[in-house]
């Protein structure tokens, strides 16, 4: 995947499309997706190590979470997790119709009980530059899948959410060019009451026209749909590129490029050389600035430690400003202002209602993670990962953020973690609030206390064995459910591993409370030779995790599904 001169939410949403223009050789494609997935987790580690540090030539500075959030939110170390026996019987299935690689969640309805679906590839295909937004599949186990819908045309879905005897979807549609100057997707809900056969759909209201007008690029960066007793809700993370030469009052010109800010754009200075702070160095990598004559939007520089931290320059430092706009100024505002800051759009529909309806979100930093939904008899929560634009004097927010609403409606922002945070999976174990989540130091378990903060405790403490100096546990797929807690983690070596220990290989940690801990290795759990996860899921009252193994030379990757079940 190419790196491209975008904004970060925008460089995200692009990546599965800019994956499929490349062809991948024939071979071990497991392997291919196995070094995907750590890329992602690296890439996600570089975003979370850079928006962790608030820098002025060099200078570390503490963060806040929330942008105006609670102050008082604590956040506790420890949180009593323990390594033991969680009461977790597993069995090895090799199903003769396994689901391949699923870019969406696994869904079931209420507690799990009845079938599930997923978003997927077409039977048969397990390459990642394959698109797996075209195919809906169901299980009655989650094990043994089944194509339902092929979907035609340019319709792409991106989450699945059941309620009864209905299947929820966003996606978005054929893109038109009737809504302005550039082609832009519609953003579309639909619903099956076939079993996902066949569906009816609506566009949601956005402005099109807006969108496709005055920007570069526009596009649903990641959607998430929830059905509970309280109405089913949709939120949408859109992203635009902003054609700022287009928006800038007559006779004003940005030849040597700009940065967008929280009040508008920094026209910037001509380019000059990026001096690193004392002790870091900008990585051989790193490519350089665009010309003045590409007019573009410019990022901050990126100077790197010796211990892997990382140091952003922002650009008004190194070019200084000519001149700045404010929003207003270049009349940017509505659903524009709204995706070119990329805060996700929420709607609504009361409960047996198909009318969905545009709801308003409290005021977010941009939103750089999935957008995971959760509901239950209490209404819906929202969490995801946020970072803030770096400011003149290098300072950033970054973090998890979680939102609540009992009807769908009405948000307000809950306590959150108050740390550099990405969030990978969340939800509800035993009725507490439980979020699986990474670090730049590795990944870590966040449970709500119930007052107000919540307690963080390193997953590592989950593992059979201590992590090795230097090392550090990412997590590759993580689930919260009825069941409990399942994440399937990864130790790799960072810039100061001192040894290689003998166990390098993934471990499958699994909860029932969020205390007690099970930590099996995939390979132990298989007795083969495991080439990757592919996925870890909860369904219903157990623990799904799908790996690929190696067979006999020649012949293709198998896959072979773990099935947690209580003891």
């Amino acid at each position: 995947m190419t790196e491209h001169n975008h904004t970060v939410a925008s460089l995200r949403a692009g990546l599965d499309q800019a994956a499929r223009s490349f062809d991948v050789p024939g071979g071990d494609v497991d392997s291919v997706m196995r070094r995907s997935d750590r890329r992602a987790q690296r890439r996600r580690r570089l975003v979370a190590g850079m928006t962790a540090l608030a820098l002025v030539a060099g200078a570390v500075g503490a963060l806040d979470l929330l942008d105006g959030g609670d102050p008082e939110v604590s956040v506790a170390s420890g949180g009593g997790l323990t390594q033991g026996d969680a009461g977790i019987a597993w069995r090895t299935v090799s199903p003769s119709s396994g689901l391949g690689y699923a870019r969406g969640s696994v869904s079931t309805s209420g507690a799990g009980a009845g079938p599930v679906y997923a978003i997927s590839t077409a039977p048969g295909q397990a390459a990642p530059n394959v698109d797996p937004q075209r195919v809906v599949w169901r299980s009655d186990d989650g094990v043994e899948w089944s194509a339902v819908t092929t979907l035609s045309g340019d319709l792409f879905l991106a989450d699945l959410a059941t309620r009864d005897d209905r299947v929820y979807a966003v996606g978005t549609g054929p893109a038109t060019a009737a809504a302005g100057d550039r082609p832009t997707s519609p953003l579309l809900v639909g619903w099956s009451d076939d079993g996902a056969r066949t569906w009816t759909r609506h566009a949601l209201p956005l402005d099109l026209a807006a969108l496709s007008s005055r920007t570069v690029a526009s596009g649903v960066g990641n959607a998430s749909v929830a059905a509970g007793p309280s109405g089913t809700v949709v939120m949408a993370s859109v992203f635009a590129q902003l054609d700022v030469p287009s928006v800038l009052p007559p006779g004003a010109a940005a030849p040597n490029g700009w940065v967008l800010t929280d009040t508008g754009v920094d026209v910037l200075g001509p380019e000059r050389p990026v001096a690193c702070p004392a002790g870091t160095s900008a990585p051989a990598e790193q490519k350089p600035q665009p010309p003045p004559e590409a007019r573009a939007e410019v990022w901050p520089s990126v100077c790197l430690a010796d211990d892997g931290s990382a140091v952003q320059i922002p650009p008004q430092q190194v070019r200084g400003v000519e001149a700045s706009y404010t929003w207003e100024q270049l009349h940017v505002d509505g659903d524009l202002l709204q995706a070119v800051r990329h805060q996700p759009f929420a709607f609504a529909a009361a409960p047996g209602s198909d009318r969905f309806e545009r709801v308003a979100l409290p005021p977010l930093d941009e939103v750089q993670g999935p957008l995971m939904l959760d509901t239950d008899d209490a209404g819906f929560d929202l969490v995801t990962t946020t970072t803030g634009r770096i400011l003149v004097d290098g300072s950033q927010t970054t973090g998890i953020v979680v939102l609540h609403s009992a009807d769908g409606r009405s948000w307000e922002r809950s306590s959150a973690p108050a740390d550099d945070m990405w969030a990978t999976a969340a939800g509800r174990v035993g009725g507490v609030a439980t979020i699986v989540g990474q670090r730049r130091s590795g990944a870590v378990l966040l449970r709500s206390d119930g007052a107000g903060g919540w307690t963080t405790t390193p997953l590592a403490a989950a593992l059979a064995h201590d992590v090795p100096e230097g090392f550090e546990m990412y997590v590759m797929s993580a689930a919260i459910g009825p069941f409990g807690i399942v994440a399937a983690v990864h130790l790799e070596p960072g810039r100061r591993a001192v040894s290689r220990p003998v166990d390098l290989e993934e471990h499958i940690l699994v909860s029932r409370d969020g205390r007690t801990w099970d930590d099996r290795t995939a390979a132990e759990l298989t007795d083969r030779a495991v080439t990757g996860v592919l996925r870890a899921s909860v369904v219903g009252d157990r623990a799904i995790v799908a790996v690929s193994v190696a067979s006999e030379p020649g012949r293709r990757r198998e896959q072979v599904v773990l099935v947690g079940t209580p003891s």
